[in-house]
């Protein structure tokens, strides 16, 4: 028989109390999660968008053009 996945929100029973390890695995899974979101957005600000921004000087002219 398969098993029905819901949410049990209608339920009436109490939910466990959460003790302090469970706080601060939480708090470090937050930390480690904010960690790797800054990590994401600085590779994208540092390595991707700041060269492309030296990419949008001028080109430098051909030889041809500055012979004639």
């Amino acid at each position: 028989m398969a098993r029905s996945i819901g949410l049990h929100l209608l339920d009436r029973t109490s939910a466990p109390r959460s003790s302090r390890t469970d706080v601060l695995r939480d708090l470090l899974a937050g930390a480690v999660l904010l960690a790797a979101w800054l990590f994401v957005w600085s590779f994208l600000v540092l390595g991707v968008a700041g060269p492309l921004g030296s990419l949008q000087g001028h080109a430098p002219r051909p030889a041809a053009a500055e012979r004639a």
